[in-house]
């Protein structure tokens, strides 16, 4: 393993060589191809900036270790060009550390598995922006077994033409007190197919914890499609849990009061768009990021 410190930014970014590779569970099976990466904050540090981590290889694994009391931002660029993909992604979030992963994805299909296990006290806000090409299967799983852990997850999505999403979301919560939200939001034109898969389940062990799943659609015009699959699991009495889904249809007719305005049918779908997105990444506090992620999920509407 090839080591880069930079001890005054708080943290530490290694190279993996293939023989650490082949015994990491979930990396690439043809780890000779694969490359990963160690990202290790550092205890007690805050980064004043947010770590920026582009990805291009087809094959690739990065791992993520918070230790106790860092907070950090980190975005994530997956941009590979390979149809056959796959990447993963692994987060540690030690006791007490805070984390938000914003993750964009932009490359051309493939599979993408990211997990999170969270310890007590441990706060992770994750941000996916999917809004590539092709035939996509992004999974996302948290494990949260210790007291008093938060996740918050936002999950935006943009397809179009020929596009074929297949998403999935799901929170574990396991210990006391937890506080778990699943929010997925997104939009489908041409003859874009999404399923959007999303999971909260709290164990008997989660007393006094709070669950709670959105999934909201927008398909624009009439051979979109976008199919939600809510799931909401509860063993315990001792918790606040809720889910909802909803799905919106806008046709040609109902884009004609703003055509009427001389507004341009492609412009007229990107306003609907840009509306029903930004509601979802308000509490996201970096305002240039938030407004790239809406400008490049509304890109893709025409």
């Amino acid at each position: 393993m090839r080591k880069t410190k930079i001890p005054s930014a708080g943290y530490t970014f290694s190279k993996m060589t293939s023989a650490d590779l082949r015994r990491v569970s979930g990396a690439s099976s043809t780890s000779q191809k694969c490359r990963g990466s160690i990202l290790h904050i550092s205890k007690g540090s805050t980064l004043r900036k947010p770590v920026e981590v582009t990805i291009k290889d087809p094959y690739s694994a990065l791992f993520i270790f918070a230790e106790e009391k860092s907070s950090s931002v980190i975005r994530l660029r997956l941009s590979s060009k390979g149809k056959g993909a796959s990447h993963v992604t692994k987060v540690h979030l030690a006791e007490s550390s805070h984390l938000t992963l914003i993750t964009l994805d932009e490359s051309s299909g493939g599979a993408i598995t990211q997990e999170c296990s969270i310890e007590k006290g441990a706060r992770a806000q994750w941000i996916c922006a999917s809004f590539g090409k092709g035939k996509v299967m992004h999974n996302f799983r948290s494990e949260m077994p210790a007291r008093g852990s938060t996740c918050d997850v936002r999950w935006l999505f943009s397809a179009n033409g020929e596009d074929h999403f297949h998403l999935s979301a799901r929170l574990d919560l396991a210990g006391a007190k937890n506080r778990g939200t699943v929010d997925m939001r997104g939009i489908a034109a041409g003859k874009a197919h999404v399923t959007c898969d999303g999971s909260v389940s709290v164990q008997r062990t989660a007393k006094g914890s709070q669950g709670h799943l959105t999934q909201r659609a927008l398909m624009l015009g009439e051979k979109a499609d976008i199919r939600m699959v809510p799931k909401l699991a509860v063993h315990t009495r001792d918790t606040e849990a809720s889910h909802s889904a909803s799905a919106l249809r806008i046709t040609d007719d109902a884009l004609f009061y703003l055509q009427s305005r001389g507004i341009p049918p492609a412009k007229a779908r990107r306003m609907y768009a840009e509306g029903f997105l930004r509601e979802a990444l308000m509490g996201l506090e970096d305002e240039k990021t938030r407004e790239r992620i809406v400008r490049r999920l509304t890109g893709k509407v025409r």
